[in-house]
């Protein structure tokens, strides 16, 4: 009886850990779905401003203005 309850108790404890995992997962996606829609507003805001390129022989420089 007692070895069923440690058992049992045991099965909870590893239940729960994996909740906890699952629950930390989902915020850390969550929070990388919010930093992808800052990316992508912050792309949409770079479509309109005028981009030159300046290129040299080693060197590729994006220059924003």
């Amino acid at each position: 009886m007692v070895l069923e309850n440690k058992v049992r108790l045991i099965r909870h404890l590893i239940v729960l850990a994996l909740l906890s995992m699952i629950s930390l997962m989902s915020q850390a996606h969550d929070q990388d779905v919010d930093n992808l829609s800052a990316d992508i507003a912050l792309i949409r805001n770079l479509d309109n401003t005028p981009i030159k390129f300046y290129s040299n022989t080693f060197v590729s420089t994006l220059a924003i203005s």
